[in-house]
């Protein structure tokens, strides 16, 4: 299960509750529909979501390279690494995933502009 669809599972959980949604199918579907829209919102306002994700690998170094080439170019590429942490890059992703159209692929209830 991908951060987004835990995201939308558990706020999709938190509207069944509020609603009282309970077994009623059309309370659930209501519930679906309202935590699609409140994804579909916070995706227009550009939320993200922060992801850990592993750093590029460090590429080789010739053979030929010397003992102190290896060593520069090691701690250059770990010195790099603290500057891109030290001034607060992170990987985000959407808040609902690329392709995906609405949270759950079903409605589309950001595209309903209000007043129309």
């Amino acid at each position: 299960m991908t951060k987004q669809e835990k995201i939308r599972q558990g706020l999709l959980t938190e509207v069944k509750y509020i609603t009282k949604a309970g077994d009623n199918l059309n309370k659930i579907a209501e519930a679906e529909c309202i935590t699609d829209q409140m994804l579909n919102y916070l995706h227009s306002e550009g939320m993200v979501i922060k992801v850990d994700r592993e750093l590029p690998e460090l590429k080789s170094l010739p053979s030929e390279a010397s003992a102190e080439e290896k060593a520069a170019y090691l701690l250059g590429a770990i010195n790099a690494l603290r500057h891109i942490e030290d001034a607060g890059f992170v990987a985000v992703e959407p808040i609902i995933e690329q392709g995906a159209g609405s949270a759950s692929g079903e409605h589309s209830p950001g595209n309903v502009k209000e007043g129309t």
